[in-house]
């Protein structure tokens, strides 16, 4: 009797088994054909500063940072250096991709009080020059 009771016991506990292991994997235990694809969850990512086409996109999560850039197209000014382009996007998101800085040139300027202008062509010249001093890479 106690063998039965046991085996009742043992029986009653993997048929509940059965039923939970059913409904946490129910894809697995239905036939082939009835498996349905799970399509990835889209979001929403918006795209500024230095690129091509910036706006909202809809990419898939876990997009990467370089694919969601190929999409925007980075422009030459785009600091690179400053994105890291393996991360993957987990949620919607603003990215705003930096411009490269500008550089002072190398340059030596003239001083100012030592030149003073002798018409207005060569204050012109000057003045010019003042405005490209900063040159951007």
């Amino acid at each position: 009797m106690f063998f039965r009771e046991w085996f009742v016991v043992f029986f009653v506990a993997c048929f509940i088994g059965v039923i939970f292991l059913s409904q946490v994997f129910s894809c697995k235990l239905m036939p082939l054909g009835s498996c349905r694809a799970v399509n990835p969850p889209k979001i929403e990512v918006q795209v500024s500063g230095a690129v091509q086409r910036p706006g909202v996109y809809e990419v898939e999560l876990g997009s990467t940072l370089q694919s969601i850039l190929g999409l925007a197209r980075l422009k030459k000014s785009a600091d690179r250096s400053a994105l890291y382009l393996k991360k993957k996007v987990l949620g919607s998101c603003s990215i705003i991709v930096p411009e490269k800085k500008c550089r002072k040139s190398k340059k030596k300027k003239p001083d100012s009080s030592s030149m003073a202008p002798t018409s207005y062509a060569d204050e012109n010249a000057r003045n010019l020059s003042k405005a490209t001093e900063n040159i951007c890479a």
